[in-house]
């Protein structure tokens, strides 16, 4: 499998609050995705949308999840 440098690189980080910050960044957005998943899950469960809609809706929020994973500094 082929696989290409993604458009959301982080900078290199020299300084340790710099460091610091870009992983608290890191949280937030995974804890706002985790919030997403949470209250589409009870949409879905009170009926609110379809099978359908949730799964579309899942997978997008899977992928970016998955891409701020993969660009996050080693």
């Amino acid at each position: 499998m082929l696989f290409t440098k993604q458009a959301h690189s982080f900078p290199q980080l020299s300084h340790p609050a710099q460091a610091q910050a870009a992983v608290q960044h890191l949280k937030s957005k995974k804890k706002a995705l985790e919030r997403k998943l949470e209250d589409l899950l009870d949409l879905r469960l009170d009926g609110s949308i379809t099978n359908d809609e949730h799964l579309t809706k899942r997978t997008s929020y899977f992928r970016r999840r998955s891409i701020s994973i993969r660009n996050r500094p080693c």
